[in-house]
């Protein structure tokens, strides 16, 4: 049986099809706001600094992510970034001066006399993770929820006065001799404000940072540089394979295992 539909029906029926077509049709991805220069206002999606440029961004709102490209840079200053920031073996990336972050704090890479890391009531809300960094790593007087891994570094290292939630790895660090990072914050290079401890050697500082339900390890790291462990609050600390110079408390922990006391 052949049933005939009208010239009006038909075209009633193409047009709902086609509004349905349309509806299931997926959105396409917004572009996200390339920084060259400064960056502030917002909201912005998600930010990228393309592979050498710097990113100067104050008090910037940003509801996505931050990318930072191969040897480029990014400081942040009062922004607050609701996801994610990761540097692709970025030049150098800091969050500063009460920046927020609700995501992942994870960054590859690092030039010599710059300085990575965040400093002075920066809050992170995921977790915070610095690698390959020939430069200094500068984790200083900042709030983080999640855990704190600063591995396989050449530059020197501060993690002082902190509050995590999580655990903090240390671990196949080279320390220097000499200091590696960049000069205080607003020169080129710079993040926040290093101590003048800390200007005057290359060292591995992890002091006096509260996580008192979590553990702290720190472990195999190598380099003439001086390597200190003092004043923290864990639950557990565990120091092996460390090399000289190494000091390795007082801490407060229910045990202590290793180089650690």
């Amino acid at each position: 049986m052949i049933i005939k539909v009208s010239a009006g029906l038909a075209s009633l029926l193409l047009a709902l099809a086609a509004a349905l077509t349309l509806r299931v049709a997926p959105a396409a991805a917004a572009a996200p706001t390339e920084c060259v220069g400064a960056l502030t206002g917002g909201p912005f999606d998600n930010v990228e600094v393309p592979s050498g440029a710097h990113c100067e961004m104050a008090s910037a709102v940003v509801t996505g992510n931050v990318l930072v490209r191969a040897d480029a840079s990014l400081r942040a200053s009062a922004s607050q970034i609701a996801g994610n920031v990761i540097g692709q073996n970025s030049a150098w990336v800091c969050l500063q001066f009460a920046s927020s972050l609700g995501g992942d704090f994870f960054v590859k890479g690092g030039a010599l006399h710059t300085t990575t890391g965040f400093d002075i009531g920066v809050t992170v809300g995921g977790h915070a993770r610095v690698m390959d960094n020939a430069g200094l790593t500068f984790i200083d007087a900042a709030n983080v929820v999640g855990n704190v891994d600063v591995s396989n570094n050449t530059g020197t290292i501060e993690v002082e006065f902190n509050t995590i939630g999580g655990n903090v790895t240390l671990a196949h660090n080279l320390v220097p001799p000499v200091y590696t990072g960049g000069p205080p914050q607003p020169a080129p290079g710079g993040c926040g404000l290093p101590t003048t401890f800390i200007l005057q050697a290359g060292v591995m500082s992890n002091i006096n940072n509260t996580l008192p339900i979590a553990n702290m390890h720190v472990i195999n790291n190598s380099g003439t540089g001086g390597k200190t462990v003092a004043g923290n609050t864990v639950k557990n600390i565990i120091c092996l394979n460390n090399d000289p110079v190494f000091v390795g408390g007082p801490n407060v922990a229910l045990h202590a295992v290793g180089q650690c006391f």
